[in-house]
Parts: structure tokens; C-alpha cells; sequence
């Protein structure tokens, strides 16, 4: 083992320990490594190099359960979810337009994507109902 790998080695060592006190034995090492190769008569075993090597964490990816903004549709959500009961075929674009005439300075088409994912979340939410109603019926019809 080369006297660079050896040194990368206690370094390595050194930069992870958690206490700021310096390790006496660093010292010792790099003299026994000085010693090795200037003497040439002892050999270093080849060790298993590990480096703490940890993947970094993207938390884009992480699932959020807070909003980082607040909802602009909070105050007609009622008028939007109605409509959609009574229209389930109308998209997010008609609804932004039509709260766009309804309501001129309050909404924006840079909001049809939040809208989106307030309408596909309702939709799940309603499905997962309709399950339930589903198997309320089917026990209740079995008894």
C-alpha cells in the first residue's frame, strides 16, 4: 500500500471522528509508514478501503404533507367542487376560465396546475368513497 492511500486512510479516519481532540496515533502511522518504505522490510497488508460514502437524500422526492403556499381556491372550493358534481367531465382549464369571469382579479391561468392536483385529489377521494358505499351495500344486501 503506497504511503498516499495509507495517509488518505488516517485522514479519512480523522475528518469523521466527532470529538476536535487530534488522535496521537496519527502520528505513530506516519511514521511507521515512513520507516516501512524507507527500510523497504515491512510490508503492508492491502486493507479494505472504506470511505463513508452516503447517498444524499433529494427532498424532492420525499412525500410532503404540508403546503408551502396557501391554497388560492380555499375560498370557492364549494362553487368548484359543486360544479364538478354536477359536470364531472369539466377539466381544470374550463374552471380556472370560468372563476377567471366570475371572479376577475382573484385567479390567474398560472393556477390551472394547482387546480389539477386539487381536482385529482377530490376525484380520488371520491372514488375511495364510492368503495366504501359499495361494500356497505353488498354486506347490507348478503344479510
Amino acid at each position: 500500500m503506497s504511503q498516499l492511500q495509507k495517509l488518505q486512510d488516517e485522514l479519512w479516519r480523522y475528518a469523521w471522528k466527532k470529538s476536535p481532540k487530534v488522535d496521537t496515533s496519527l502520528v505513530v502511522i506516519e511514521k511507521d509508514i515512513c520507516t516501512s518504505i524507507i527500510d523497504g522490510s515491512k510490508i503492508m497488508s492491502i486493507v479494505n478501503r472504506q470511505y463513508r460514502t452516503s447517498k444524499k437524500i433529494d427532498l424532492r422526492s420525499a412525500p410532503r404533507n404540508y403546503r408551502t403556499r396557501p391554497d388560492p381556491f380555499e375560498k370557492s372550493w364549494d362553487e368548484i367542487r359543486l360544479r364538478l358534481e354536477i359536470m364531472p367531465v369539466t377539466n381544470a382549464k374550463e374552471i380556472v376560465v370560468w372563476l377567471m369571469e366570475k371572479y376577475p382579479d382573484q385567479y390567474k391561468k398560472g393556477q390551472i396546475r394547482t387546480l389539477q392536483r386539487r381536482i385529482a385529489a377530490w376525484r380520488k377521494d371520491q372514488e375511495s368513497q364510492e368503495e366504501k358505499l359499495r361494500e356497505i351495500m353488498v354486506a347490507g344486501s348478503e344479510c
